[in-house]
C-alpha cells in the first residue's frame, strides 16, 4: 500500500507539473503580438455556406442575422445547403429569400446521399468567390465578425481563419458557466498556436478558407466532423490556419447537464480521432509539427487519460491521508466548483470520445 501511495504521489507531481508548465508556455505565447497583417478593406469576394438539416426552428433567425452583419466591400453571397431535411427548412429559406427579394441568397438541396460532409464536398465546387465561409445554422454572428475574419486573408500565408465563440449565459445555467470557463482556456490555447504559427483545432461553427484550399481538398465522408480535418489539410498544403479572437459568434449551451455532456463527447470523439489520424505531422510543417501539434496531443489525449487514471486511484491516497477530504469543502465556493466540474467533465468527455468508434452524422441543436 505504501509503495502504491508513493507511486500515486509521484504521478500527481509529474502530471500537475507538466500541465502547469505547458499551459504557462501557452499563456506566454497567447500574449505575444500577432504577426498577421490584417486589412478590413480588402477586395475579396465572399461566399457563406450555411449547411442545414432540420433547422426550421432557427433558419429564419440565421438568415436575418446573416444579411444584417457588416459585409465585405466586394460581392457577398449566401448559400443555404439543405441536406434532405424532413421538416420545412428548405421552404422557409426560400420564402425568406423571395419575401425580402434577396438576389445574393441561393437555397440548394444536396442532390447526393445525406451527410454534412457530402453536402460540403458537393457545394465547394459550385462556389466561385475568393473566400468561402462555413457557419452553422445554430449560431449568430456579431456585427463585424465577417469583416474581422476576412481581414486575415490579406496575408498570403493564411489559408484558413476561425472565429471566437461567446457563450450565451442569459439563463445563467450551470452548464453555460462551466462551458464558458473552458472556452476561456480554449481561447488562450488558440491564441498561442495562432501567434506561433497555426491552430490545431478550430471553432467549427465559424470558419473561412481560401478558395484555392477547398479546391484542392476533399473531406473524408466517413468522418464525423469536417472542421478539424480541414484545418490539418490546410496546414499540409503549406498555409497557416489562424485564430481571430475579434470575429465573435454566439452559441447557446443546452441547460441540461446530460445533454451538454453528450454533445461534449460527440465533439471529443471527432477531435481526438482526427488528432491521432494526423500523427504524421510530428516534426514537420515548422513549429506546427514540432511544438503545436505535440502540445495539442498532450492537452487533448494524454492529459485527459492521466487525469482520469489519477481520479480513479484517488481513494488510495484518501485512505492514507483522510484529512485530504477537507479539501472538498472548497467546492462550496461557486467559482471553484464550476472550475473543477468543468475541467473534470471536459477530461472525461475527451477520454470517452477517444474510446468510442468514430461515426459520421448530423448534429442538430435547437437550444
Amino acid at each position: 500500500m505504501i509503495e502504491l501511495v508513493k507511486l500515486y504521489e509521484l504521478l500527481i507531481i509529474i502530471h500537475v507539473s507538466i500541465f502547469i508548465l505547458v499551459n504557462l508556455l501557452l499563456l506566454y505565447l497567447s500574449r505575444r503580438t500577432t504577426n498577421i497583417k490584417k486589412n478590413e478593406n480588402n477586395q475579396f469576394s465572399v461566399g457563406m455556406i450555411i449547411p442545414c438539416y432540420n433547422e426550421e426552428a432557427i433558419i429564419k433567425r440565421k438568415l436575418t442575422n446573416s444579411i444584417d452583419i457588416s459585409r465585405p466591400s466586394k460581392s457577398f453571397m449566401i448559400y443555404v445547403v439543405d441536406d434532405g431535411s424532413a421538416d420545412n427548412t428548405f421552404k422557409i429559406a426560400n420564402e425568406f429569400k423571395q419575401l425580402n427579394r434577396l438576389e445574393n441568397i441561393f437555397v440548394w438541396k444536396n442532390p447526393g446521399k445525406k451527410g454534412k460532409i457530402r453536402a460540403l464536398n458537393w457545394v465547394f465546387n459550385k462556389i466561385r468567390e475568393d473566400i468561402i465561409v462555413i457557419t452553422d445554422a445554430d449560431v449568430l454572428l456579431e456585427k463585424s465578425a465577417l469583416v474581422r475574419l476576412i481581414a486575415n486573408f490579406d496575408n498570403p500565408t493564411v489559408g484558413a481563419v476561425t472565429g471566437k465563440v461567446v457563450i450565451n449565459k442569459q439563463g445563467k445555467e450551470f452548464t453555460a458557466k462551466t462551458e464558458d470557463l473552458y472556452r476561456k482556456l480554449y481561447d488562450v490555447w488558440r491564441r498561442a498556436e495562432s501567434n506561433l504559427e497555426s491552430c490545431s483545432i478550430p471553432n467549427g461553427s465559424l470558419m473561412a478558407f481560401r478558395k484555392q484550399v477547398l479546391q484542392k481538398v476533399r473531406i473524408d465522408e466517413n468522418m464525423q466532423y469536417d472542421d478539424i480535418s480541414l484545418l490539418f489539410k490546410t496546414r499540409r498544403l503549406g498555409y497557416r490556419a489562424v485564430y481571430e479572437p475579434e470575429a465573435l459568434f454566439y452559441e447557446t449551451v443546452d441547460p441540461s447537464f446530460l445533454q451538454q455532456m453528450k454533445r461534449k463527447i460527440r465533439r471529443a470523439n471527432a477531435l481526438t480521432h482526427v488528432l491521432l489520424r494526423n500523427l504524421g505531422v510530428i516534426g514537420r510543417y515548422g513549429s506546427f509539427g514540432r511544438v503545436i501539434y505535440p502540445i495539442s496531443i498532450y492537452n487533448h489525449v494524454i492529459c485527459p487519460i492521466l487525469t482520469l487514471i489519477l481520479l480513479l486511484l484517488s481513494p488510495v491516497i484518501v485512505l492514507r491521508y483522510p484529512v485530504i477530504l477537507l479539501l472538498s469543502l472548497l467546492l462550496l465556493v461557486p467559482i471553484i466548483r464550476i472550475l473543477v466540474v468543468g475541467f473534470i467533465t471536459a477530461q472525461i468527455a475527451l477520454v470517452m470520445g477517444l474510446v468510442m468508434l468514430e461515426k459520421g452524422r448530423w448534429e442538430t441543436t435547437h437550444t
